[in-house]
C-alpha cells in the first residue's frame, strides 16, 4: 500500500526520503503498533542507543518480496549486521550478503 504524508522538517528536500507504518510489537516501548517511522535512505549509520533502523533482509526464493525489519542497530562488521530487539529481548544476526538495504530512521510518531 502506498500512501503520502507530510515530512518532518529533518527530511525537507531529502528526495529518496520514505515512511513506514509500524506493524508489529517486537520494539515495545520504543516503537508502538501504528506509529509512522520516517526514514532516511542516505545518512550513514552509527551505533548507539537511539539508532534505529529499518533493514530488508533478501528472500530465500526468487520473486518473493524482501522481509523488512525494525531494530536498533548495534554494530555490523565486514560480513555481519547485527541488530537488537526489544520485545522480546534479543540480538539478532544476519550475514551481510543477505541484507538488501539499511536504512536510519530518523523520526517517529502518529500520524
Amino acid at each position: 500500500m502506498h500512501d503520502y504524508i507530510e515530512r518532518p522538517p529533518s527530511l525537507q528536500g531529502v528526495t529518496s526520503a520514505y515512511a513506514v507504518y509500524f506493524a508489529d510489537t517486537s520494539m515495545v516501548p520504543r516503537y508502538f503498533l501504528g506509529e509512522t517511522l520516517h526514514v532516511h535512505p542516505g545518512s550513514a549509520i552509527t551505533p548507539g542507543d537511539d539508532t534505529f533502523v529499518v533493514v530488508q533482509i533478501r528472500p530465500e526464493a526468487d520473486g518473493e518480496a524482501p522481509r523488512a525489519l525494525v531494530k536498533r542497530f548495534l554494530r555490523q562488521s565486514a560480513d555481519m549486521l547485527v541488530l537488537e530487539q526489544f520485545n522480546p529481548q534479543r540480538e539478532l544476526l544476519f550475514p551481510l550478503a543477505e541484507v538488501e538495504s539499511l536504512h536510519l530512521i530518523i523520526w517517529a510518531g502518529r500520524g
